[in-house]
């Protein structure tokens, strides 16, 4: 009996959990109908314009041109994600390299960082046994040996991100999970956030991307920090009470669930152009949708600001 009621008692929460839902992202909708065409509009702009905030992820890859090298570049700069004095940074990791990167990994060069004392040393402020460890993996995973332990059988058209692909397979795993297996233990700052921008810079060919991986688009989801959140919070105030952020970020209607990452840097670009403007706006905006009253559309085109970037 007491089975019964508990049952009973779990499918009323669900039917409520679900109308709150349901009201909520209609609210959402309402309140939003002329602002999600204004992001996306945003993101179309800022995209095409180009000018994009340097991350090690894209400034190390741009100083080579074969894919493989660009591979390596993107990977190791993962592990300069969030620390400052990104230039110089960059400067040491290229200078490990010895200009080609690809052959500083096929050839192993990468076991120098490991021995004796020079694992506890540090380059570009990450410690050696940090990056040893991960081209350790890596190179695990992209070469195998035959019966011979001196023979090694690499398939010159085989990439890094195969390999990677080889590995979520045989776990069963995401992209994005076999990535993680690689970081694990590594020290990485903003794990999810990182890799999630990792996923989108290495995949996606617009944007800052570099289209180096063929990715699903539904496996590239938006990278998410406190910010990101926040910025999220602007336009869908009470998103906490029925939704994640990712389910949130799916009510904007953007053609992939990244532009929402887009949209987040092109804001920022127009509050440095328009900051009276974009204040007014998201103020405006909030009020309104907290007092969920319909506005004439004289009274919202006196409040979105133009799109200069």
């Amino acid at each position: 009996m007491r089975h019964k009621k508990q049952s009973g008692q779990n499918d009323w929460k669900e039917i409520i959990s679900a109308i709150r839902k349901k009201n909520i992202a209609e609210h959402f909708l309402f309140s939003s109908i002329y602002v999600r065409p204004w992001l996306k509009e945003l993101v179309r702009q800022y995209v095409s314009n180009g000018a994009f905030p340097i991350t090690p992820m894209t400034l190390l890859p741009s100083y080579y041109k074969r894919p493989k090298d660009k591979e390596i570049s993107i990977l190791s700069a993962a592990l300069l994600e969030g620390k400052d004095n990104i230039v110089q940074r960059v400067l040491d990791f290229r200078e490990m390299f010895c200009g080609m990167p690809w052959e500083w990994f096929e050839q192993r060069k990468f076991i120098n960082l490991s021995l004796g004392t020079n694992k506890y040393k540090c380059t570009a402020g990450v410690k050696n046994w940090r990056i040893a460890k991960l081209f350790e993996r890596l190179w695990s995973a992209h070469f195998t040996y035959d019966d011979m332990p001196s023979e090694r059988i690499n398939s010159s058209s085989k990439t890094l991100w195969d390999s990677i692909l080889s590995i979520a397979e045989e776990m069963g795993c995401s992209h994005y999970d076999a990535l993680e297996l690689f970081f694990d233990g590594l020290g990485l700052r903003r794990r999810e956030y990182t890799l999630r921008l990792l996923q989108l810079i290495s995949s996606r060919s617009d944007g800052f991307s570099l289209g180096l991986w063929a990715v699903d688009p539904s496996e590239i989801k938006c990278p998410l920090t406190s910010e990101l959140r926040s910025f999220l919070e602007t336009w869908f105030p009470n998103y906490k009470k029925a939704f994640r952020a990712e389910d949130a970020i799916g009510l904007f209607g953007f053609e992939k669930d990244c532009d929402f990452f887009y949209a987040y840097l092109g804001f920022k670009e127009l509050q440095k152009r328009n900051p009276e403007g974009c204040r007014m706006f998201t103020t405006r905006y909030y009020n309104w949708y907290m007092k969920g009253v319909e506005q004439r559309p004289c009274q919202w085109r006196a409040i979105i600001p133009d799109i200069v970037l």
